[in-house]
């Protein structure tokens, strides 16, 4: 099996390499794992290479990239390679990079670098075998079954909510946040009245805080603005998200159901 590691980690790639090469069968082919730094050089390799069979995704480069695993996740899902969400932590401020994901993109899986290498052997197991693997640490991120909106659709549905948000990670007062959308104060109080409830919801779910039921009745009556201008700012570098925008532009639109097979086409 051929492993892809996107990660700007290489003790990642390292450490997967050696534990697969530890618990391999004597007998049995050796599995081969590669990595790359960052979803441009990932870009690289899979214009002259596509032949992997499982690729693993962290979410985060560091400063030295400006993409996410967003777009790492939507270079492989255009080729049909598999993938695993593989973060060093799994916390509040990727959480909703983690939603974005598991709607647009239906990795395999999520894992925890944090955690025992042997839930990702057990992965790789799993895909061996042609094996869906169960929903796991990903069942918060995974779009609820059922018909309806998903809580990253009622957060960011489409292009005039996120310049909204934008606009939120920088400004306070209703006048400038409206003035840098582009929308009028009405449209922004629709916004902030709708969207109150879901970035609740969304603070609840990816950090497991209380649902704030002690002092619902005292910010119903306070201005909304407040509240979720600081959640904007806590979410600042996901909403400025390049990739996010050009999903939620509508200038990527899945072809096919979840990869489940090798890159190989």
């Amino acid at each position: 099996m051929r492993i892809i590691v996107v990660d700007d980690a290489v003790a990642a790639e390292d450490s997967l390499a050696l534990a697969l090469a530890t618990t391999a069968p004597a007998a049995g082919p050796a599995h081969q794992v590669m990595g790359v730094r960052s979803p441009a050089e990932l870009r690289q390799i899979l214009a002259v290479d596509r032949a992997f069979d499982l690729a693993m995704v962290d979410m985060d480069f560091g400063p030295g990239s400006a993409e996410t695993g967003l777009v790492a996740l939507r270079l492989l899902d255009e080729i049909g390679i598999p993938c695993v969400v593989w973060c060093a932590d799994i916390d509040e401020n990727r959480g909703l990079l983690l939603l974005a994901a598991f709607h647009y993109f239906e990795p395999w899986a999520l894992a925890s670098k944090a955690g025992p290498i042997a839930d990702v052997l057990h992965l790789v197991d799993a895909m061996e075998k042609g094996l869906r693997p169960g929903r796991g640490l990903a069942e918060r991120y995974r779009p609820a079954r059922g018909g309806g909106a998903s809580l990253l659709e009622r957060l960011v549905g489409n292009s005039t909510q996120l310049e909204i948000w934008r606009a939120l990670t920088v400004f306070s007062s209703r006048p400038e946040v409206a003035a840098r959308a582009g929308v009028a104060e009405g449209t922004l109080d629709r916004f902030l009245q709708e969207r109150y409830a879901p970035m609740r919801e969304a603070e609840h779910r990816l950090v497991g805080a209380s649902s704030g039921r002690e002092t619902e009745t005292i910010e119903r009556n306070r201005a909304r603005l407040a509240p979720l201008h600081a959640f904007a700012v806590r979410h600042a570098n996901f909403f400025r998200d390049q990739e996010l925008e050009r999903i939620v532009r509508g200038r990527y639109r899945r072809v096919a159901g979840p990869a489940t097979g090798t890159g190989e086409r």
